[in-house]
């Protein structure tokens, strides 16, 4: 009878550790997706920022403006023209 009595206490303590350790490891998934979906709102907010920034500058010249005067004005480099331009 004691024996059985501690062999089901063992159980119940690894059932214990078994369900904590699966629940840290979801808070751990759930803070990174949380990060990951803030990290793709930067990338978003920071994208209409600079195609906000190349509509002033294509606004303010009626006559239009070639792309390295756009570059120069809207403080482009060309990885991130290339990536407002052809994506």
């Amino acid at each position: 009878m004691l024996n059985t009595l501690k062999s089901l206490s063992q159980e119940t303590d690894n059932l214990i550790g078994k369900i904590e350790k699966s629940e840290r490891a979801q808070a751990v998934k759930e803070t990174k997706r949380k990060a990951r979906e803030r990290k793709l709102a930067r990338r978003k907010a920071k994208f209409l920022m600079m195609t906000e920034a190349v509509l002033k500058v294509i606004k303010r010249h009626r006559k239009g403006i070639d792309m390295s005067k756009l570059k120069d004005k809207a403080g482009l480099d060309a990885k991130k023209s290339i990536e407002l331009f052809f994506n």
